[in-house]
Parts: C-alpha cells; structure tokens; sequence
C-alpha cells in the first residue's frame, strides 16, 4: 500500500477528479491511489462508494460516468483474489458501458488483464463465481488473439 497515507475526504475528491485526467499518467496514478485507498475501506465504506459508482454510471455527462466507471474498476481490484456480492454488477455495467466513453474504453483493456491476474478463475475465495456470459465476456477482452496460425 505505496500510496496510503492520511487523506481528508476533500483529498481524495480531488484524487477521484483525476481519475478521468486527460494525462493518461495522471489517470493512472490517481487510479493506483484509488485502488490502494479502497483496500482499507470497511465494508459499509465500499457499500456506499459501489452505490456512488452505480449512481455516477447513470448521469449522461461522459465526465461523470467514466469517473464512476474509473471507480468500479478501482474497487474491482482493490479486493484481489475475492469476487464480493457486488463484484458482478459492476462488471456487467462496465462491460456494457467501456466503449462508449473513450478514456474508460483506453485503459478497459488493462483493468481485464489486471482483473484476470488476481481473480484467476470463476471461484475464487469466498466462492462467489461469476455467470458464464460475464467470465466469458471479461476473458475475451483480456486475452490477446494472433492472427498467425
């Protein structure tokens, strides 16, 4: 955890604001903060902020929904190994809403790598599996194709 260190909540307001930069180093930096900081949240912490991101996902200012979309991922990951109760759902919203915001659909691609290296298959350790549409879908656009035979 490189990046925690005390921050007041209008801190890291402005750290969620970074997450749709248009710097992509920017980005990711404000993403690695994020990530870090969701993994000391107590679970009625990460309950609220989930509810955020939902909420944020539906507003029609593309600013607004990819800062929500930026912070389902970074809460995705913030829980390696686990797939919690409410992993799915913000999975199924990314996967329909990545393409349409081009910054979120920039750095998709790496989340699912990301995703894939610390959740490595349909159980993980609380046992909650993800549908097969989902994996399969999540699984595509992580993996890398040839187009050698």
């Amino acid at each position: 955890y490189n990046h925690i260190f005390y921050l007041a909540d209008k801190d890291f307001a402005m750290v969620i604001n970074l997450l749709t930069d248009e710097n992509a180093v920017v980005r990711k930096k404000a993403f690695d903060i994020a990530v870090d900081f969701f993994k000391i949240y107590t679970s009625e912490e990460i309950l609220k902020t989930v509810e955020k991101a939902k909420n944020l996902a539906k507003q029609t200012d593309p600013n607004i929904v990819a800062e929500g979309l930026f912070l389902m991922m970074a809460l995705i990951l913030s829980h390696p190994y686990e797939n919690e109760s409410w992993t799915e759902e913000l999975l199924i919203i990314l996967l329909k809403k990545y393409k349409t915001i081009k910054i979120v659909k920039d750095d998709f691609r790496e989340f699912a790598e990301k995703y894939w290296d610390t959740h490595k298959g349909h159980a993980n350790l609380n046992n909650i599996s993800l549908s097969p549409d989902t994996y399969y879908e999540l699984r595509e656009i992580s993996s890398s194709h040839s187009y050698f035979v």
